[in-house]
């Protein structure tokens, strides 16, 4: 996947912005500026406006890359703070896009999802909790969950180990060395330590 940025001015920060992203497996931005590198992510998933210049996916515009494809199957984006909506519980977070993608009477097949990605991150929590109640490490590993439960072909990933103790970071870094063998990924880092740890391919800016 060939992701070209020419001339890029985006409402969320970058201005004039020339970049080629070659994403084989997994790439890795490591940059001091959080602010333009995820500005990039926020671009490509259409968070930001791109207002002028062209931003390009194997040379379709990101609206004809995608086409009649929900976005969710094609862009995942793990937020750095697991962003939920503070009105609902957290399986009513995890469930609100499930159901506006899959069909309602696969709600069954919701929990044993859920169960499976539960000890694939070797996680622990009550979803009937709302997400102020609850630690923000938490919602920020069920961040990765939420969008890798429509299996999307890129991952865009926000600092992975932000807000994550010595423990959760193994795990996730184990989680995510098992789904690069499926999975594209793009990922933010300013942790030294992750991108020495993970990236097979790394883009400074």
């Amino acid at each position: 996947m060939n992701v070209t940025f020419d001339k890029v001015t985006t409402d969320g920060g970058l201005q004039d912005f020339d970049l080629l992203l070659d994403i084989d497996r997994t790439l890795v931005i490591n940059s001091t500026d959080e602010k333009r590198a995820k500005a990039i992510l926020n671009a490509i998933i259409g968070l930001d406006e791109v207002i002028a210049g062209s931003l390009t996916i194997d040379g379709k515009t990101v609206e004809e890359y995608i086409g009649d494809q929900p976005v969710v199957s094609v862009f995942g984006y793990v937020f750095d703070e697991g962003i939920m909506l503070s009105n609902l519980t957290l399986r009513e977070n995890l469930l609100l896009p499930y159901r506006m993608i899959r069909d309602k009477t696969a709600d069954d097949n919701f929990d044993e999802e859920i169960v499976a990605w539960f000890k694939f991150f070797k996680l622990e929590a009550d979803l009937d909790s709302r997400p102020d109640f609850v630690n923000p490490a938490l919602l920020k590993i069920l961040g990765f969950i939420r969008p890798l439960l429509f299996s999307p072909e890129l991952l865009l990933i926000d600092n992975p180990y932000y807000l994550l103790s010595q423990e959760q970071r193994k795990a996730v870094l184990n989680a995510l060395n098992q789904l690069r063998k499926d999975h594209k990924m793009l990922i933010l880092s300013t942790d030294d330590d992750f991108t020495k740890g993970f990236a097979d391919r790394t883009l400074t800016l």
